[in-house]
């Protein structure tokens, strides 16, 4: 489940997390030098040419190995879709997602070696088409599942625009370990979360299909550009600019390559 654009933060030029904005265009510039370092380490042996172009023009280029991970954000969802719901496992596809999760399969480009998927009813929903089309393919189960830092007041239907107040009050505290009414998760777990995934997938051999959530796949992009998340308040502060500044629609894919002990960001959609 998503939490939409709230009214904290960046949205507003003169809040107090507006300045952090410029740090966006620092992690992209991050990433493209990341990926050239890498395809200088890997192509050439550490020797550059010049520039990417004069890579290019060399013919020196090669398909660069190293194990591959998609991470999938699941189809759209009936809270997505802005029905009302009490909770964050139980939200099933819109009629939207399920098609969008059978029209996924024809994107895959050859049969995966695994097939990864949140226990959230949402993200099997979006991996059953393509566990249809490989059987033979290893399914798990992992805790990639949505950030679930709110709690639903007396365990009552709401709608995402229901949410928001709840939402901007959760951000504003920029405490790692509040906990709402004591039960939701907290942004030092997520981070936990991250860290178990990516060390874990570390050990993945080829092809892996991951369906996630936004949120998670978020902090997974971000603690690959920066080398890491922290339960931290600086660190929630950059993820509050960051869930604002990098969208992650319905059956959005985000690629990870594992090469030479270090993840990189092998490329992505977004809205």
């Amino acid at each position: 489940m998503d939490d939409r654009t709230s009214t904290l933060g960046i949205a507003s030029r003169d809040g107090p997390l507006a300045a952090l904005a410029n740090d966006l265009p620092r992690l992209f510039r991050q990433l493209a030098e990341a990926q050239w370092e890498v395809a200088r380490n890997v192509v050439l042996g550490g020797q550059s040419p010049g520039s990417p172009r004069d890579l290019e023009r060399s013919g020196r280029v090669r398909r660069m190995s190293g194990d591959l991970i998609w991470l999938v954000r699941h189809g759209q969802s009936t809270a997505n879709a802005g029905e009302p719901a009490r909770d964050y496992p139980s939200i099933p596809l819109s009629e939207l997602g399920e098609l969008q999760a059978r029209a996924f399969v024809a994107r895959v480009p050859q049969a995966p070696d695994r097939i990864v998927y949140s226990s959230f009813v949402r993200s099997r929903q979006t991996a059953q088409p393509l566990l249809e089309a490989h059987p033979r393919v290893e399914a798990l189960e992992r805790p990639v599942h949505e950030f679930s830092y709110l709690w639903f007041p007396g365990d009552r239907l709401m709608t995402w625009r229901e949410r928001v107040p709840l939402v901007d009050a959760y951000w504003a505290r920029l405490d790692p370990h509040h906990r709402e009414a004591g039960r939701g998760e907290n942004y030092a777990e997520l981070v936990e979360r991250v860290r178990t995934f990516l060390d874990e997938a570390a050990g993945w051999r080829g092809f892996s299909v991951v369906f996630s959530h936004e949120q998670f796949m978020r902090a997974v992009a971000l603690s690959v550009l920066t080398g890491g998340l922290a339960p931290s308040a600086d660190s929630m502060r950059r993820f509050v600019v960051w869930r604002h500044g990098w969208p992650v629609p319905n059956v959005a894919c985000l690629a990870l390559r594992r090469l030479h002990g270090r993840w990189w960001v092998a490329g992505g959609e977004t809205g």
